[in-house]
């Protein structure tokens, strides 16, 4: 077992955002937005009734209306699994989840620890009480397996490979039958042939796996000293975050869209979350508002590769309800290939690009079975060639035109006559 990074920036912020919120140094759109960290199921409940901005800025709206267009509802037939610490169920939450099944693998008592509940918020939580979004698919599914309690009193993780390894074999038995195809991991384990065997059996069949890739340690936090505050020159931690190396796994990252501009600069999302050649795509996480584990709504802050991964699981449930006779790859094909920055190379920071749930609905994209799309085939809208459009027929432009014309060879007949009037007055002279 290994002491993971995924949720220290999180931890930490518990402690630290009640002082700086004091100090003024948080905006105020993020200190009234009542940030995820430290709550728990006993924090007294408080709405959030700011705009989700990762929501904002990838067009969530926009592909909702989409969607709706089509007689479905974001997420319609779709069940995701959240592989985390649990979905609590509060009595009246203020953004309502739908879970279908719920599955602890040893652990028991009561959800305390809101990473799980923040996850499956952020997929599918529904609208809140002033009507504001709050997941991206909010008709889709959740099915919790709950694999941990809570975080050691150092701040990282606890995540046994054996429980996440007994439940992606749980999930290789019980995805096709039960109609899984999302399934989320948001965290960093410690990587075997048996787990990855088991990942490996589980992409293999209709289901679309997302894992984060990471955030940046705090404090030097174990397992992850060697990388420091900040990204080293050429950073690549590929192979290192499990299971989101594994193949197959689509790995998410956080832009630091959203995040407020340090002066003297913008924010740099490498401060915060791991650069690696693992990460497939990547979305705004900042400001994103969820469901909190006592009922109530709140927003993420900082930015996190983890609440990435709930977005991105939300986007993909979004696009296979837009294309349920899609298999995995297809599905997974049409966000990679819709996502902005796919004209250049794949990136440490960003893999393919930013998803684009507008584009990978609207883009005329033909993957076949094994999600292979032909450039061709893809039938890019080409850009449109803007010509002058042709006069309106003048009539008055007409006659005068003519005018001229005859002005013309009226003139030419007169100097013609005044040309030959010498020699015609000669001739009658000589007569």
């Amino acid at each position: 077992m290994r002491l993971t990074a995924v949720a220290a920036t999180a931890l930490v912020t518990a402690l630290v955002t009640p002082l700086v919120t004091g100090l003024g140094l948080l905006p105020a759109a993020a200190a009234d937005a009542f940030p995820c960290a430290g709550i728990d199921a006993g924090t007294e409940r408080s709405a959030t009734t700011t705009p989700s901005i990762p929501l904002d800025l990838v067009g969530v709206d926009r592909a909702t209306e989409l969607l709706q267009r089509r007689s479905t509802a974001p997420g319609e037939g779709v069940k995701v699994a959240v592989v985390d610490s649990g979905v609590n169920l509060s009595a009246s939450p203020m953004a309502p989840v739908t879970v279908a099944e719920q599955v602890p693998f040893g652990v028991s008592g009561p959800v305390e620890f809101g990473q799980g509940t923040n996850l499956a918020g952020l997929v599918a939580g529904g609208d809140r009480e002033d009507g504001q979004p709050t997941g991206v698919a909010p008709a889709a599914e959740v099915v919790d397996l709950r694999v941990y309690a809570e975080p050691l009193d150092s701040g990282a993780l606890d995540v046994p490979t054996d429980r996440v390894l007994a439940a992606v074999r749980w999930l290789v038995e019980h995805a096709e039958a039960d109609g899984i195809g999302v399934v989320v991991m948001a965290f960093d384990v410690e990587g075997s042939r048996e787990l990855e065997r088991a990942v490996r059996g589980l992409t293999s069949q209709d289901v679309v796996v997302v894992a984060a890739t990471g955030d940046r340690p705090v404090d030097g936090q174990p397992g992850f000293d060697d990388l420091g505050a900040g990204p080293a020159p050429g950073e690549d931690t590929a192979g290192t975050v499990h299971p989101s190396a594994y193949d197959g796994v689509l790995g998410v990252t956080s832009t630091a869209g959203g995040v407020p501009a340090e002066p003297g600069g913008g924010a740099d999302a490498a401060a915060s979350v791991l650069l690696s050649s693992d990460v497939d795509v990547a979305v705004p996480s900042y400001g994103a508002v969820t469901l909190a584990p006592n009922g109530a709504t709140c927003a993420i802050d900082p930015m996190s590769s983890v609440a990435a991964t709930g977005i991105a699981a939300g986007i993909v449930a979004l696009v296979r309800s837009a294309y349920p006779d899609e298999n995995a790859s297809q599905i997974v094909a049409r966000l990679t290939s819709s996502a902005s920055g796919v004209s250049v190379a794949p990136t440490t920071a960003k893999g393919a690009g930013v998803l684009q749930p507008v584009e990978a609905l609207t883009q005329k994209l033909d993957p076949d079975e094994s999600g292979d799309v032909d450039d061709m085939a893809r039938e890019e809208q080409e850009p449109v060639r803007i010509t002058a459009p042709e006069p309106a027929p003048d009539p008055v432009a007409a006659v005068l035109d003519d005018a001229r014309w005859w002005g013309l060879i009226g003139g030419g007949a007169l100097v013609v006559a005044l040309l030959l009037r010498p020699l015609l007055a000669r001739r009658r002279a000589a007569d």
